[in-house]
């Protein structure tokens, strides 16, 4: 057993994943207070975090898990706030 599912088996942790997949991932495996809260941030330092990311991950592509329907409709929505002209 890994290190962290010791932790996540300790019904006194309550953990909060950024990351929806790996939050349910765990909750799949039986781990119940695990949870998904995504970051409190802005959109641009969740952007760089994600790139920065990305870059120190070679043959993996995690794009798709952490970047979801939602967050580009919010990303467009506020885009279009800033600049009324934009079309993309």
């Amino acid at each position: 057993m890994r290190d962290i599912e010791k932790t996540l088996g300790n019904p006194c942790n309550y953990v909060f994943c950024f990351d929806r997949i790996q939050a349910q991932a765990y909750r799949n495996q039986g781990f119940d207070t695990v949870y998904h809260l995504p970051l409190g941030i802005n959109a641009k330092g969740y952007m760089d975090a994600v790139i920065n990311s990305q870059l120190q991950l070679y043959g993996a592509y995690i794009l798709n898990d952490v970047i979801d329907k939602r967050f580009v409709e919010a990303m467009n929505k506020h885009f279009k706030e800033l600049q009324p002209d934009t079309k993309f």
